[in-house]
C-alpha cells in the first residue's frame, strides 16, 4: 500500500500541486512505534475517557444494524426510485 501511495503521489506530482518535500511514512509503523513508546513511559489514559469511546461504538453498531436491516427491507420491496430514504432512515 505505501509504495502504490508513493508511486501515485511522484506520479501526479507537477500536475496538481508542486511537491518540495517528500515523507515516506506507513500509519501502521507510526502506531506500532508510538505504543512502544507509551508502553514504555507507562502512559495510562482516563478510564471514562475508554468508556465513552466504548458507549459510541456501541451506538454506531447499533446504527449500522438499523441501517443494514432497512437496506434489506428495501431491497424485499423493491422500492420505488421515489422514496425518501433520508427521511426513512431518520425515522428509525
Amino acid at each position: 500500500m505505501a509504495i502504490s501511495a508513493t508511486v501515485f503521489f511522484l506520479k501526479n506530482s507537477g500536475k496538481f500541486w508542486k511537491a518540495t518535500e517528500f515523507v515516506h511514512s506507513d500509519v501502521g509503523y507510526y502506531l506500532s512505534g508510538l505504543a512502544e513508546i507509551l508502553k514504555k513511559n507507562k502512559y495510562t489514559v482516563n478510564e471514562s475517557w475508554i468508556a465513552t469511546l466504548r458507549q459510541r461504538n456501541t451506538e454506531h453498531e447499533e446504527f449500522l444494524k438499523k441501517v443494514r436491516s432497512v437496506t434489506e427491507f428495501l431491497k424485499l420491496c423493491e422500492y420505488d426510485a421515489t422514496l425518501n430514504i433520508i427521511f426513512l432512515l431518520s425515522n428509525c
